[in-house]
């Protein structure tokens, strides 16, 4: 029989040793949580030789489950794709709707990428990375997209009127699996983004930032042959997940690379005129 809420769980010997697994690997990712399973799988796969098969990825999906009803692991730790809540956005009474505005002052930002030569994004092949590559790439006024695997026509062509929004070139971080899939879905993306730029005489490039070769090597990926029917000479025959690479590895590249391309000069002088311009709108917001 199926569970149903909450659940009482006495699970074997064999089962505990996952158990701890999984809870290693959140204790190590405490500061990126919540984790998507995908994500979870291939921290536990790297990190503690978990086995790469669908049937491993599986039975880790069950063991999961299991520890969150049974309450082992927080609820939150975990995080569910494909969730859409769509609520009335309103508010109490009028304090509220003050406490609202105050909040709201204290959050206030220029858009960081001004006066910059081009304007960068970071594109994630998996969606369940775009949190925490956010939480580097938002410092910078950098935007954050996915759309999972093989992008939608919509995605792509919203893509290629970037540099119309911004008013200049568009540069597009990738960040993709290494292997024959998440080499085409590149190059696809790639293709198609800048044949569609083209009708709007805009220019789009793309950089793949990870994972790559050089990064397999230097961090020592885990790797696993690619099956018979995607083996190619562009991959090397070889798989590699981006979720892979350790989080605080891939937040470094995301920063170093942004950093790479932008003026800091001109990115600090926007951040001193955003701290100016939030003491004047919170001492307005008080003011009401």
């Amino acid at each position: 029989m199926a569970d149903r809420g909450f659940v009482d769980w006495n699970p074997n010997k064999r089962t505990l040793t996952r158990i701890e697994m999984v809870k290693a690997v959140l204790e190590e990712d405490k500061h990126y949580l919540p984790l998507t399973l995908r994500t979870l799988y291939y921290r536990c796969v790297g990190r503690h030789g978990y086995g790469k098969t669908d049937a491993h990825y599986q039975n880790l999906g069950y063991v999961v489950c299991k520890m969150r009803r049974s309450r082992m692991i927080d609820w939150e730790s975990i995080r569910d794709d494909g969730i859409r809540r769509d609520e009335p956005y309103d508010f109490s009474n009028k304090t509220e709707f003050a406490a609202y505005l105050r909040e709201l002052a204290s959050d206030f930002r220029l858009q960081r990428q001004q006066g910059q030569g081009q304007y960068l994004v970071v594109w994630c092949e998996s969606a369940g990375m775009v949190p925490q590559v956010a939480k580097v790439a938002h410092e910078y006024g950098v935007p954050v997209i996915s759309s999972s695997g093989y992008d939608s026509l919509t995605a792509k062509l919203e893509a290629a009127e970037m540099p119309l929004r911004a008013g200049r070139n568009v540069t597009v971080l990738h960040i993709g699996d290494y292997d024959e899939d998440g080499l085409t879905i590149f190059r696809a993306l790639q293709e198609d983004v800048q044949a569609f730029a083209e009708s709007f005489n805009c220019r789009i490039g793309f950089e793949r930032i990870a994972v790559t070769p050089l990064q397999i090597t230097q961090y020592q990926l885990p790797a696993a042959p690619a099956k018979a029917r995607r083996r190619s000479q562009s991959s090397n025959g070889i798989v590699v997940q981006a979720e892979a690479l350790p989080f605080s590895t891939l937040l470094a590249i995301v920063r170093s690379e942004i950093e790479t391309r932008m003026n800091m000069a001109i990115y600090r002088e926007v951040l001193d005129r955003e701290a100016l311009d939030r003491a004047r709108i919170i001492s307005m917001v008080e003011g009401l």
